[in-house]
């Protein structure tokens, strides 16, 4: 017996072993019948083969627009049976992108929004993630060619058909994942062709591209690539699609460099007027702001301008040295000349009459809470706009000399559309108490009254007593 029929013998065995040993194994039955066993391997039969998709996850800022963009992954022949040689061998899955690749897509399109009844969507720390699966990536009429192990490498191109044209306010993360596929091909009992009766799906590289420490031929690694998802086994509290997970990011955005015009330059504002005779235009009204960023930001703060419409140059924010009374907390200035807002943290700030907060890099999907405290003789009230609508959302007054804050169960959101001129805002006006033209106070009519009151009495009672004194004498001179 030569050398090279002695090898093939022996790596005929090992596989045989290796077969048996995943046969053995105790298996889950899966949807779509597969079943994942305790070696982390989703098995087949003839009659149904095991099948694996991909699944994007995209990541965007709550209620952001979904741009329209398609996502394409390649699928690299490397092996059969570790022998790169064999590569020609394997069959192309996907469309053929030259060489030894293959690509497969998934699109989005502006009506793919969150649907809370979706259990492909899901919300969570001001994200929405919106997932979908690619066709089973091994159909039916895919030709293998012989029995063994393939291994195909998965990855996602860094390019898309989705062009920004201005990076400073919109972002684009592309998964850096990759996954390493171990196809068991197997022949049919009729002995005329073959299915696939087992995969393996290796994480090697995460979303960030660094290494998950996995490796193929490690079981503890693996993922379950089941189209339609691990429902019946392969990993709980995951949803029903394939967990070959790539997830990209994007995220709309104020720009972050200085501002030189208002109108396009930040994307959220808190603006504070006054309103009544005797208001006082020098009063600084106290603030508690507290901003969530979505999660999947990677910001460490956001820029916050203060603008006066009444300084000799409203376009242009206070500089350093005036917005210092602004803040409360002085080590959140930037000698630049703006606020640092921390996340979920209240920062007090304080605005007088024709100042407003100018949040210039925020995230779409960002929440946030205003609260004003109360100012004695003040009555506060509130009006939320979105976008360029001219009519508030949302409008509440509170009561005089107490604290007024907008909702915080769930706060409001804040949407940021492709026109750049679109703000949201809230404005905060507080009315000073009523003024009595003749200079008494509405505050001390109560007690004037009382005096009057006492006053009336009083006369009444020494007019009575005059008169009856006077009835008194008259009956004593007539008797």
């Amino acid at each position: 017996m030569n050398k090279k029929t002695t090898s093939l013998l022996r790596l005929a065995v090992c596989m045989a072993i290796a077969m048996t040993l995943i046969l053995s194994a105790a298996a889950t039955s899966l949807a779509g019948g597969g079943q994942w066993n305790s070696t982390n391997a989703l098995v087949g039969t003839e009659a149904s083969p095991a099948n694996a998709a991909i699944t994007k996850s995209f990541a965007l800022g709550q209620e952001t627009p979904t741009p329209n963009i398609t996502f394409t992954f390649q699928i690299t022949r490397v092996s059969i049976n570790e022998n790169t040689a064999l590569v020609g061998d394997m069959p192309i899955i996907g469309n053929p992108s030259g060489g030894n690749n293959g690509t497969v897509t998934i699109s989005y399109t502006q009506s793919d929004v969150y649907n809370a009844g979706n259990p492909m969507h899901s919300r969570v720390n001001q994200t929405d993630y919106l997932r979908k699966e690619t066709q089973p990536l091994f159909p039916n009429t895919i030709q293998w060619t012989r029995t063994g192990v393939y291994l195909y490498r998965i990855t996602e191109l860094q390019t898309t058909n989705y062009y920004i044209s201005d990076t400073t306010r919109e972002t684009l993360t592309l998964s850096k994942a990759q996954y390493d596929l171990q196809v068991y091909v197997a022949a049919k009992t009729s002995g005329s062709g073959y299915y696939v009766w087992a995969i393996g799906a290796y994480p090697i590289l995460n979303d960030a591209g660094t290494s998950t420490g996995s490796t193929v031929g490690n079981p503890t690694g693996k993922v379950n690539p089941q189209p339609g998802g691990p429902t019946g086994g392969g990993g709980t509290g995951v949803g029903p699609y394939s967990q070959m997970i790539f997830t990209n990011t994007y995220l709309r955005h104020g720009s972050s460099q200085p501002p030189t015009n208002p109108d396009y330059d930040h994307k959220f504002r808190i603006r504070k007027a006054i309103d009544g005779i005797g208001a006082d235009n020098a009063l600084y009204f106290r603030f508690e702001v507290t901003i969530r960023k979505p999660v999947i930001s990677t910001k460490t703060s956001y820029r916050v301008y203060v603008y006066d419409t009444t300084s000799t140059n409203p376009n242009n924010p206070l500089p350093y040295n005036s917005i210092m009374q602004n803040v409360q907390n002085q080590t959140l200035l930037n000698t630049s000349g703006y606020i640092a807002m921390p996340f979920d943290t209240p920062v007090q700030v304080m605005l007088k009459a024709s100042q407003y907060l100018a949040f210039t890099d925020i995230d779409a999907g960002a929440t946030y809470i205003v609260n004003e405290l109360g100012t004695v003789d003040y009555t506060p009230s509130y009006s939320i706009y979105k976008g360029n609508n001219v009519t508030p959302v949302q409008s509440q007054t509170g009561t005089q000399s107490n604290a007024l804050s907008t909702p915080t169960t769930p706060p409001i959101i804040v949407t940021i559309s492709q026109t750049n001129s679109f703000i949201d805002r809230v404005d905060f006006t507080n009315k000073y108490k009523d003024v009595i033209p003749t200079g008494i106070a509405v505050n001390d009519l109560p007690y004037i009254t009382l005096v009057a009151i006492a006053a009336i009495a009083l006369g009444g009672y020494l007019f009575f007593r005059i008169r009856s004194r006077k009835n008194d004498e008259v009956a004593v001179e007539t008797n």
